[in-house]
């Protein structure tokens, strides 16, 4: 299976003719289904979320640890598409860069949701308890390690003669808001949770076997799913690929390229090919 961070490796785009003819006419691009599989194990681990919470109930004999919020964030999630996972040991709420590459790594996850949440008595003059809760939640790009996306919510609850029930009442009332937020975000905001295929061609290139070589360098890159040498022109010393990406790093692939420090290789074009792909679907132009 394709990791999402592009660490593991493909097999060879390169098929050797004949030991003599090296690389030359004989490359092969992956197939249409090996490409659908690798899109669809692709957008699988895009939709997986790793979400984690810090949820209190103050209630008068004492506070209560709560998963109100990440119960109702896991179900909204799964409800558009997307799967809410845990991680074990549970990660910090700050979560510095070093816990972030290694909650990525460990769950082949790309976004992280934390969630703070505490409800508190409103009053206690109050002939029966009402309480408030405020609530913060934050997406977290774990590769990039940027926050992507911050909200907060407050709500009230009803007022009852028990104060489990007021509390949690309230409770709920800031964990569906919260959801729905982060949930109308992931899924028409950020473009990082979607996919595209693009056409690069890229000129100058040493000889095949560079063009092999620099296939299998770009799909290192974090976020490129795969890499297909769809053709190599050896007289004109040009190779075209079709690469897959999160749609994010698209404007990035040029100088990804230059990044390698391929002797006089020159990206002649970058264009996107097919539609955008926000959910597992077929590779349509």
């Amino acid at each position: 299976m394709s990791h999402p961070n592009g660490l593991a490796m493909l097999a060879p785009a390169c098929l050797l003719a004949t030991a003599a003819a090296g690389c030359g006419d004989a490359f092969q691009p992956l197939g249409a289904m090996e490409k659908q599989t690798l899109a669809d194990q692709a957008m699988d681990r895009l939709l997986r979320i790793v979400v984690h919470t810090e949820e209190t109930l103050a209630l008068p004999d004492g506070s209560r640890p709560s998963q109100i919020a990440r119960d109702r964030l896991a179900d909204t999630l799964s409800r558009t598409g997307f799967t809410a996972l845990g991680a074990a040991p549970p990660p910090s709420m700050a979560m510095p860069p070093a816990e972030q590459n290694a909650l990525r790594k460990a769950c082949g996850c790309q976004l992280a949701v934390l969630i703070r949440g505490s409800t508190r008595p409103r009053s206690e003059a109050a002939t029966l308890p009402t309480f408030a809760t405020k609530m913060r939640g934050r997406v977290i790009h774990l590769a990039t390690h940027e926050e992507l996306f911050a909200t907060s919510v407050a709500s009230q609850g009803r007022a009852t003669d028990n104060p489990l029930e007021a509390a949690q009442d309230a409770h709920h009332a800031a964990a569906g808001q919260l959801a729905r937020q982060i949930v109308r975000y992931l899924a028409s905001d950020w473009e990082a949770t979607s996919l595209i295929r693009a056409e690069l061609i890229v000129a100058n290139l040493p000889d095949a076997q560079a063009a092999a070589d620099l296939r299998a360098a770009l799909r290192q890159a974090d976020g490129v799913h795969y890499v297909s040498v769809e053709r190599w022109d050896a007289p004109r010393r040009v190779a075209h690929y079709e690469v897959l990406c999160r749609y994010d790093l698209l404007p990035h692939l040029a100088r990804n390229v230059r990044r390698l420090q391929v002797p006089g290789a020159h990206v002649r074009s970058v264009r996107q090919m097919g539609q955008l792909l926000r959910a597992p679907t077929g590779l349509i132009d």
